[in-house]
């Protein structure tokens, strides 16, 4: 009865996956959370959701935040681009053996593209117009990742930030349930991982 029970809470592979990690315990011993330990306080339902909830699930992408500043910024439907790269430099020698070398070089931020639907907020074009007129801002950005009890898990810093480019699009009197879009690239001069 109980494995049927589970089986339909977990389905097939949750139940199998269940049932290995949950039969290790934290010294590696082999444990079983479902026998009769004497603790009559929880009920087997209540021991199995225990077992559940205390999972550490990985963040989804779904469940984010940005701010720059310091200050939130509300619509954002997607960013794009967020990561490091290292420049491989080759290097050979006239002793060594015929092949070459790979030397870590530069490292450079990628840019990071953010799209929101457009709205009467206009903080990302204000911040994009001092590119326009010459007095370019540099800003200080967080991307935070939450749970799905919108709690902050992980949070990426990225420093000396300013804007390369603005797009507003797509626009099309053909569709009917297209929602205008306005679309920033932003260059970082540093990247940092924190939470």
């Amino acid at each position: 009865m109980i494995g049927f029970g589970l089986r339909n809470l977990l389905g097939a592979s949750g139940l199998a996956f269940f049932v290995v990690s949950a039969a290790l315990a934290d010294d590696g011993k082999i444990d079983n959370p479902l026998r009769d330990d004497g603790d009559q306080s929880a009920s087997m339902f209540e021991r199995i959701t225990s077992l559940i909830s205390a999972r550490n699930d990985p963040v989804t992408g779904l469940n984010f935040r940005i701010e720059i500043d310091g200050l939130s910024i509300s619509g954002v439907q997607s960013i794009q681009g967020l990561g490091l790269s290292n420049d491989a430099i080759t290097y050979r020698e006239g002793s060594d053996t015929p092949s070459e070398r790979i030397l870590p070089g530069l490292l450079s931020v990628r840019p990071i593209t953010i799209s929101r639907g457009i709205s009467p907020n206009k903080e990302l074009w204000n911040w994009t117009n001092t590119m326009v007129n010459g007095a370019t801002e540099r800003k200080a950005m967080a991307i935070i990742l939450m749970n799905e009890a919108r709690e902050d898990v992980v949070r990426y810093e990225l420093g000396g930030c300013w804007p390369t480019s603005y797009e507003v699009g797509p626009l099309n009197a053909e569709i009917s349930v297209l929602i205008a879009e306005e679309s920033i690239t932003i260059q970082c001069e540093s990247f940092d991982l924190s939470g």
